[in-house]
């Protein structure tokens, strides 16, 4: 398996909050890296697009809701009939 080196600069603090989050996984920081490299580069651009801060907060509502739609429609029927917001019940009688 061939491995390529990446050096990253972190902002201050984020070195420490990672390592710290690692030591609580019992994970090492190359395979924490790689976890997350490779579930960043398996997201949908527009995920990605908000991950990277390229989406603006007035976008919020309209996004929200085309995400909502989104995970619904890749989820299985079964999954979806869970992933529905619950029913309002009327009284008993």
């Amino acid at each position: 398996m061939d491995e390529e080196d990446l050096r990253v600069r972190l902002k201050d603090g984020l070195k420490e909050q990672f390592d710290a989050v690692l030591k609580r996984k019992k994970m090492k920081q190359v395979t924490g890296v790689n976890q997350l490299v490779a579930w960043f580069i398996a997201q949908d651009d527009l995920f990605q697009s908000m991950i990277l801060g390229q989406i603006g907060p007035d976008s919020t509502t309209e996004i929200a809701q085309l995400l909502l739609e989104k995970i619904l429609a890749d989820q299985s029927p079964h999954t979806k009939q869970r992933a529905s917001p619950p029913r309002k019940r009327g009284k008993a009688s």
